[in-house]
């Protein structure tokens, strides 16, 4: 729907030293601060909880409307005792259920940031959630924990998840593959809960190891033929971004499908044009602003000079194939 409804979650040090949500949308202002509820079922925590993430449900299809937020929090009752849990605000009924059990985790807790997702389009099951802890990745749902980097070596921390349809997948960073820190996946399946038997190599071969690649994130539904976009940050100062497609084995797909810049940099003032030549020359592209408003209409190559021209900021680009007649979009910042 438009405007887009979002929800944020935050810590506040100056307010009750705890977890707010705020809900809006991108073209207006956020409602007022709501405190988080501490607790889960029958765990109760002290206000002093950290390194939230949040996942907003709003299903048009059954009017279920709730946030799920995780976080590692203290049990108000045994000081000391940490653990990963989710905390439910119910927006309207039915509320899904909550964990069966928490997580324990213990400190340090730098590398101990959960996150979630869910409310596939194809199951019953509400949220996912994926953190890592003691050089592993481990993943949860309403009913079960598992390690889901299992079998790998080195260290395996920051991950991310997203659902798209039947399907969610983790990615995070790992030094198994080079020694360096690049970014692996591994997909799930709803009903039963499956772990895929193999890994997917996000980044192409020629681009492992140095730098290495941290802070990944992946967000789903992204359509029927590619249904992932992530992004992660190098230790070349960049931040690197594709286009994946859920099933593919072992590896995702490499080349973003409209052939545009797959790499933003915060230091250069130019468009980084991509390599593909053949692949450009075989779309139509139209060009739109964050209004809808559109900005240019290019053939093939002539999209280089019409992109050089633009002025700083977020447009939409729209390419057409020539031959099979799908059309993808996708977002591009120039600064």
């Amino acid at each position: 729907s438009f405007p887009e409804e979002i929800a944020v979650v935050y810590k506040d040090n100056s307010s009750g030293h705890d977890l707010y949500y705020r809900l809006g949308t991108l073209s207006t202002n956020f409602g007022q601060a709501n405190m988080v509820p501490l607790f889960n079922g029958l765990r109760t925590y002290s206000a002093s909880r950290f390194h939230p993430d949040i996942n907003y449900i709003k299903n048009i299809w059954t009017g279920k409307e709730e946030l799920n937020i995780v976080a590692v929090g203290e049990d108000a009752f045994i000081p000391g005792n940490f653990a990963i849990d989710v905390f439910i605000e119910n927006l309207s009924l039915p509320m899904s259920p909550v964990f069966a059990s928490s997580f324990a985790v213990f400190s340090p807790f730098d590398n101990i940031r959960p996150r979630i997702d869910g409310l596939g389009l194809g199951a019953d099951l509400n949220y996912f959630v994926a953190s890592g802890i003691n050089s592993g990745v481990i993943h949860g749902y309403e009913s079960s924990w598992g390690t889901i980097s299992g079998g790998l070596t080195g260290d395996n921390e920051m991950p991310a998840i997203a659902t798209t349809g039947d399907y969610h997948d983790v990615i995070w960073s790992t030094t198994h593959i080079s020694g360096n820190f690049d970014v692996i996946g591994r997909g799930v399946f709803y009903a039963p809960v499956t772990f895929d038997a193999y890994f997917k190599e996000v980044n192409d071969a020629g681009s492992m190891g140095w730098p290495d690649k941290l802070y990944p994130s992946i967000s789903g539904n992204c359509g029927f033929d590619w249904e992932y976009a992530m992004c992660w940050w190098g230790t070349d100062d960049n931040i690197h971004f594709k286009i994946a497609n859920a099933q593919a084995n072992p590896h995702y797909i490499v080349q973003n499908p409209t052939g545009l810049p797959e790499t933003i940099s915060k230091q250069s003032a130019e468009i980084v044009i991509a390599k593909d030549e053949v692949l450009i020359q075989k779309n139509d592209y139209v060009v739109y602003n964050t209004l809808g408003q559109r900005i240019g209409t290019y053939e093939g190559l002539n999209i280089k000079q019409g992109l050089l021209l633009l002025k700083p900021g977020m447009y939409v680009v729209s390419a057409k194939n020539k031959e099979t007649q799908k059309t993808n979009t996708q977002k591009i910042i120039v600064y």
